[in-house]
């Protein structure tokens, strides 16, 4: 099957959402008396890997294959929600043949690309004070629907990626009992009988010793596994599911813990790491005119007499910095603002090539 046709909601001549309850509905018209395959995607606007499947080109199998993008920070992507399933037209409109304007329902339920860690821990009763989160040996993308077959580079070595340390503290209800969504990740098989095949996702919980951090600095690594001192009850990440780590206590070198897993159910937003970020950044293509390389603009010949504006595209706060004498800098955004374009102008008639940068 190919792709023959993008519905998309939100945007002009495309279809509209209509609520009910939590339920989203929307109309589609599918014409021919063919099979078809329809694929379900939300969240997905930002997401690159969509902008490579094409009408008239894509097909199946490369749906089934697609990845997510890679993660290149805590967590840098929506949470993405796919699904998809199978239609027979013909078959649904001889089912009604007095009814030319047939409509047939059709449930789709949405599931998310990502699983979800919740962490309980109370310092009182724990004798342990998280500060930090690293993930060891997590994946940095998953398939895009849930059917596609566990193959490269999914177990790749290099899909396995240790991101930076989540900072705990910074969480809502830290050590004070139940923190939802502590952090997010990719979905990740457990290791094969010998160690072969594939890497054990873990976590590693730093920190202090006694209830309020007073203590000295510890680390335990806590297992995917639902008791931590038996092998054979290690677990699956798996898309759509959240895991709750049930911290009861510490010793010298080993952690009391549980890992239940539970239904995901509560449409949550992503809570996103504090940090730089990404941003985006555009020119004019006319003159005058300059080249963006990793986010330093570089202005051509003569180009530097008349202002130049830079659009940026960012979610977040963000501020420019210059130690240039003959640039002047407009539209930088105030404290608690998130930016939209920024102005060069020149205080010079025409500065010298070797200031151009």
């Amino acid at each position: 099957m190919l792709l023959e046709e993008v519905f998309r909601s939100g945007v002009s001549e495309g279809i509209t959402l209509s609520a009910d309850g939590a339920v989203q509905t929307a109309e589609l018209s599918v014409v021919g008396n063919n099979r078809k395959r329809l694929y379900f995607v939300a969240n997905g606007r930002d997401q690159e890997v969509l902008n490579k499947f094409e009408l008239g080109k894509t097909d199946t199998l490369a749906f089934r294959d697609g990845l997510t993008d890679a993660l290149t920070g805590h967590i840098a992507c929506p949470l993405l929600m796919t699904a998809d399933m199978g239609l027979s037209v013909k078959d649904s409109i001889a089912a009604h043949p007095d009814d030319l304007t047939w409509a047939s329902n059709i449930g789709i339920t949405l599931k998310r690309r990502m699983a979800r860690f919740d962490i309980v821990n109370t310092g009182v009763d724990s004798q342990f004070f998280i500060e930090w989160i690293q993930l060891v040996n997590s994946r940095k993308q998953n398939y895009l629907f849930e059917d596609a077959a566990y193959v490269n580079p999914y177990f790749a070595d290099a899909d396995i990626w240790d991101p930076e340390r989540i900072d705990f503290l910074s969480l809502d209800n830290a050590n004070n009992g139940e923190t939802l969504a502590s952090f997010y990740a990719y979905a990740a098989p457990k290791e094969e009988e010998g160690g072969k095949g594939t890497k054990d996702f873990s976590i590693v919980l730093g920190g202090k010793s006694g209830s309020t951090g007073e203590g000295t600095a510890v680390l335990y690594p806590v297992l995917m596994r639902t008791d931590q001192e038996k092998a054979e009850t290690k677990l699956e990440v798996k898309a759509n599911n959240r895991y709750v780590i049930n911290i009861k206590s510490v010793g010298s070198n080993m952690i009391t813990a549980t890992i239940d897993v539970q239904d995901w159910i509560e449409a949550d937003t992503v809570k996103v790491e504090s940090g730089y970020g990404i941003f985006g950044l555009s020119m004019p293509g006319t003159d005058p005119k300059g080249t963006m390389t990793e986010n330093k603009l570089a202005l051509t010949d003569a180009a530097a007499t008349t202002d130049i504006v830079v659009n940026v595209a960012a979610d977040t706060e963000w501020k420019v910095e210059t130690d240039c004498e003959w640039i002047d800098l407009t539209g930088a955004p105030t404290d608690g603002k998130v930016g939209k374009n920024l102005t060069f102008a020149t205080t010079k008639a025409n500065p010298p090539a070797t200031k151009l940068v």
